[in-house]
C-alpha cells in the first residue's frame, strides 16, 4: 500500500514549497519518494474541458505512479483542478477516487488569504499547517 499526498490549491498557495519540504524530509528519513508535478497532471491538457479526457490522463498518471517502487507519492495537483475546469463533480472522477482509496491517501487543500491574492505577495501568504503521519 502506497502513501499518497495530494497537494491542491490556487497558484501561490504554497504547493511547491510544501512539496519541496516534504520531499526533503522523506528523503532525509530514507523514504523513497516520487513527486509528480502539475507538468504531468495538468499541463498536458491545460485547456481541456472534457471530463473523459481528464479522467483518462489522470488514470494513466496515477496507474504509472502506483507501479513505482516509491513508498510515498506526492502529487502537485491531481483531480480537483480538473473537476473545476471540466465543470464536473467528484462522482465523475470515481475511478480516480477508487484507485486512491486502495492506498493510504491524504488530500491537502492549501489556502491563501484574500488580501494576499489581491496583492500577489508571497510575504502575505498563509498555508494550512499539515502534519504527516506515516
Amino acid at each position: 500500500m502506497k502513501k499518497i499526498l495530494i497537494l491542491e490549491g490556487i497558484a501561490t498557495s504554497g504547493k511547491t514549497t510544501l512539496k519541496e519540504k516534504l520531499t526533503h524530509y522523506f528523503n532525509s528519513q530514507g523514504i523513497n519518494t516520487l513527486v509528480i508535478g502539475e507538468e504531468e497532471t495538468l499541463m498536458p491538457i491545460l485547456e481541456n474541458t472534457d471530463k473523459k479526457v481528464s479522467v483518462k490522463l489522470l488514470s494513466e498518471v496515477l496507474s504509472k505512479a502506483l507501479k513505482s517502487e516509491s513508498e510515498v507519492i506526492i502529487f502537485d495537483r491531481l483531480y480537483f483542478t480538473h473537476i473545476f475546469r471540466t465543470k464536473s463533480d467528484i462522482g465523475d472522477f470515481a475511478s480516480i477516487e477508487n484507485l486512491l482509496l486502495e492506498n493510504k491517501t491524504m488530500l491537502v487543500l492549501l489556502t491563501v488569504e484574500k488580501p494576499a491574492v489581491k496583492a500577489d505577495s508571497i510575504n502575505n501568504l498563509t498555508t494550512t499547517e499539515v502534519s504527516v503521519i506515516l
